[in-house]
């Protein structure tokens, strides 16, 4: 990652502990994500909870989570947040913990738009990948119809959910950031909001969230 930032400036890092792999760190894994960053222009994440998948174990995520969320706030840094059917839990440990003064992102978001609504309330920006310009994928139609401008940030989550429903996609391809236009147009035909402004309000988020970091 480092060796990415020195050749790509614009290239912002962020460090965390995802909670697919909490099993695997080390008992001083927490003292270490903060000796990485505290000195230098990174952010913390992704972290968060991920109840889709029973073998991680929900207790230590919560754990987890809250710890690397108490870091950020500590240190101000922005946090990227990883969200899967554990929304519930997501918003009470928010209002437990708090987000860091320079802000905090639910990326790939996959929640409704209630749920939208509600961590927008509590200051997250929502973060929208190329599941949105699946037209399939109606729940996250509707959320990013709910998302203030002030709110709303795109991504691809590059290389992972590649826009498989296009027709001339070949099996196997991995996403790229290129594709982050599907997502531009995708909410700009969900919201009747020309593409343009939708994209100049996304970069201002982001550089609001982020800027510091440059």
């Amino acid at each position: 990652m480092r060796t990415l930032v020195q050749r790509r400036p614009c290239v912002i890092p962020l460090l965390g502990l995802h909670p697919w792999f909490i099993d695997r760190a080390s008992p001083a894994w927490l003292k270490t994500l903060e000796q990485q960053v505290e000195n230098a222009n990174i952010g913390i994440g992704e972290c968060g909870l991920d109840f889709a998948e029973e073998v991680f174990d929900r207790t230590a995520q919560e754990a987890v989570f809250k710890a690397q969320l108490g870091l950020a706030r500590e240190l101000n840094r922005p946090v990227s947040i990883h969200c899967r059917r554990a929304w519930e839990r997501l918003e009470t440990i928010i209002k437990e913990i708090g987000i860091p003064e320079t802000g905090a992102v639910v990326h790939s978001f996959s929640g409704s738009g209630e749920t939208a609504l509600q961590l927008q309330r509590q200051g997250l920006h929502i973060s929208f990948s190329c599941s949105l310009a699946n037209p399939n994928n109606k729940r996250v139609a509707k959320a990013v119809q709910a998302v203030a401008l002030e709110h709303l940030l795109f991504e691809t989550d590059s290389p992972d959910i590649p826009p498989r429903h296009l027709p001339d996609y070949i099996e196997g391809t991995l996403n790229e950031p290129a594709n982050i236009r599907l997502v531009a147009q995708a909410a700009s035909r969900l919201r009747g909001q020309d593409e343009g402004i939708l994209a100049e309000h996304a970069y201002a988020n982001a550089r609001r969230v982020f800027g510091a970091l440059l």
